[in-house]
């Protein structure tokens, strides 16, 4: 029987603890703001990525207190975490943990702690998920207002209870689920929290344990809580409903009750449809598949399975665009904040707090600078010393040593390099060993072991110190290289990426790209001074 990994009760968790924002406004801060947080919150859904990301920042860029501020990083970060922009999400809810732990925003520091232990969760880190979820849980505790803590609670233990359903720890993960009962239990009466629905989440999480377990009696019974749960509740969420059933189809499903299975896999999809809402279609989709081809109705299984995998696809797509757009969006606004912060002026108390780290960066950056023109005066010397520019001149050993090949197979490989070496086929990005050995016509084996004896060097690194020895030559002996972009250098030298290029050109001389053609330009200044 397969069981969903995440469900539409499990995903539901962590988007709860970002409605506390919404539910639980700080009553200090400004109307203003507060009715703009909130306008672009539940417009976020409907709002295009990047108008969203633009609108989040300009609600950080009017943050006039603390609160205001860790409020418009958790959103923002919140927003990242969706699109799957994970990297960039972590490090802005660190610095909205830091402005929180300043203030003893013990509400902020739940909901961030709550958010990374869904991270690391989604990312199978789950002993870093459990660190973190108890990280939440003792701030939780520090929470004044009870009722707010108690709803904290409640969600972090179905968080826990996710966390080992995962580990695949079921009796474990339906004691936290019970514990979030428990919690919901204790709430007084709030219209602005409906604890029914949360109660719903509960019991379906505890209905999905008992269901891995096959222990069918128990996961009807939890199930039909959940439906008890969710009539009670004021009903404004009809994916809900539509999860439970789809939990009613996959209990039927087991017990094989196929007629039965199918009504409730067939009204749980009317809903997904209807909602158009995309983690609940994932999972009604995934079930009927599985159903139709354990019944063996092959004609429902492939119409059904092919909406579903063409509904993957194009949500895969979907958010590697929208990624794809939101980086690009970020990017900019790092090289605008950078070209603002360079040009604001220090205040006194900054250089002052500042001045000892400064001095220190300073020493460093002139040590640094010094290995590093040793590393490039050391590189040119190499390459002007004949002897050693002759790539060690590629000699033949003697004849005392062992040879994997005769040495007249040997020497005729070594001309051929030499001749397409002149010829310049490195430059090609494409270039293989299969594409090499082809060309030297030999097999792989004699030219992969003529490389590693005579140039103690695997192909990879053969083929970019023969690029790298070319485009330093390009930048040393033509000035107008010198100011090329590093990917058009990467690109002229047989590169196909701006990074691979840097790694390797930092392997071969000793420095990176930009201090090379530094060092370049001061040799060539400081030649012209002589000369005047």
């Amino acid at each position: 029987m397969h069981i969903n990994r995440i469900s539409f009760f499990m995903k539901s968790v962590m988007i709860l603890l970002l409605s506390f924002t919404i539910v639980f406004p700080v009553t200090s801060q400004k109307a203003n703001y507060d009715s703009l947080y909130l306008s672009i919150t539940r417009k976020l859904p409907q709002t295009e990525p990047e108008e969203s990301l633009k609108n989040v920042d300009f609600l950080y860029s009017i943050s006039k207190n603390d609160q205001e501020k860790i409020r418009s990083l958790i959103l923002k970060a919140g927003f990242l975490n969706y699109y799957g922009l994970n990297e960039e999400a972590y490090p802005i809810f660190l610095a909205a943990e830091k402005i929180a732990q300043k203030n003893e925003d013990y509400i902020s520091l739940t909901r961030i702690y709550g958010y990374i232990s869904s991270i690391h969760r989604e990312s199978e880190l789950f002993t870093s998920a459990l660190k973190y979820l108890e990280k939440a849980s003792l701030a939780s505790g520090k929470i004044e207002d009870k009722d707010v803590g108690f709803r904290f609670k409640a969600n972090l233990e179905q968080e826990k209870a996710n966390v080992f359903f995962e580990k695949a720890k079921h009796l474990e993960s339906i004691k936290h689920a019970r514990k979030s009962l428990d919690y919901l239990s204790r709430l007084s009466a709030n219209k602005l929290f409906d604890k029914n629905y949360h109660s719903v989440i509960s019991n379906g999480i505890i209905f999905r344990n008992y269901l891995a377990l096959n222990e069918i009696d128990s996961s009807f019974y939890y199930l039909e809580q959940a439906q008890k749960s969710y009539d009670k509740s004021n009903g404004a969420d009809p994916t809900m409903q539509g999860s439970i059933f789809n939990g009613y189809g996959q209990a039927n499903r087991v017990i094989k009750n196929y007629d039965k299975a199918e009504h409730f896999f067939l009204q749980a999809k009317e809903i997904a449809d209807e909602t158009n809402f995309f983690s609940l279609k994932q999972e009604v989709y995934e079930s009927l598949s599985a159903f139709y081809k354990e019944l063996g109705a092959n004609e429902k299984f492939m119409t059904i399975n092919e909406e579903y995998l063409y509904m993957i696809n194009q949500d895969k797509e979907s958010r590697e665009q929208v990624a794809e757009k939101l980086l690009s969006s970020l990017y900019a606004q790092q090289l605008i904040a950078d070209k603002n912060v360079k040009s604001k002026s220090k205040t006194i108390l900054y250089l002052t707090l500042l001045s000892f780290f400064l001095a220190a960066v300073l020493s460093w950056y002139i040590y640094n600078k010094k290995q590093n023109k040793k590393k490039f005066e050391a590189y040119i010397n190499s390459m002007n010393n004949p002897l050693q520019q002759e790539r060690k001149e590629i000699t033949l050993e003697p004849e005392s040593k062992k040879s994997y090949i005769s040495k007249e197979k040997e020497k005729s490989i070594i001309d051929a390099l030499k001749e397409l070496e002149e010829k310049q086929f490195y430059l090609d990005q494409n270039i293989s060993l299969t594409n090499l050995s082809s060309q030297v016509g030999v097999n792989q084996r004699y030219l992969t072991y003529v490389i590693k004896k005579k140039l103690d060097a695997d192909f990879a690194s053969y083929v970019n110190k023969l690029r790298i020895d070319y485009i330093v030559n390009c930048i040393k002996t033509d000035p107008q290289y010198l100011n090329y972009k590093i990917s058009y250098l990467a690109s002229e030298c047989g590169f196909s990426s701006h990074s691979r290029f840097s790694i390797n050109f930092k392997k071969v001389t000793g420095t990176t790209p930009s201090a090379f053609i530094n060092f370049v330009k001061e040799e060539m200044a400081d030649n012209n001074n002589k000369s005047a």
